[in-house]
């Protein structure tokens, strides 16, 4: 049986990134409701393999290393997301290319790995 959760992190208001999300080993991201009044063009994804590890761009495959995972803001609508790619990470992030006028608060909903 898979266990889902849902766990939230926010932008603080006048900043360009979340908090941590931690994901611990267990968990895998697998779609993110977007906050409502989001101002940038894009939310980026930042990722890291090891609790409090410099985080860096998910990128959208393994084969391809240079373009990073981006998402076109739609507000207050689930967006799913390739969990393949979020596999080993520990710590995620998101991002906006601007800084945001207020908290925004992101949803995110895990799936539990099979181990």
């Amino acid at each position: 049986m898979t266990t889902k959760r849902k766990l939230t992190v926010t932008i603080p208001n006048g900043d360009t990134i979340s908090g941590a999300l931690y994901l611990g080993d267990i968990e895998t991201p697998c779609a993110v409701k977007l906050p409502s009044g989001f101002t940038g063009a894009t939310i980026g994804i930042l990722a890291s393999a090891e609790r409090g590890g410099t985080p860096a761009a998910v990128r959208t495959s393994a084969l391809d290393s240079t373009t990073a995972l981006a998402i076109t803001p739609s507000a207050s609508q689930w967006v799913p997301l390739p969990f393949t790619e979020f596999a080993g990470y520990v710590d995620l992030y998101f991002t906006s290319p601007s800084a945001e006028g207020a908290l925004r608060t992101f949803e995110v909903a895990t799936r539990q790995n099979d181990i």
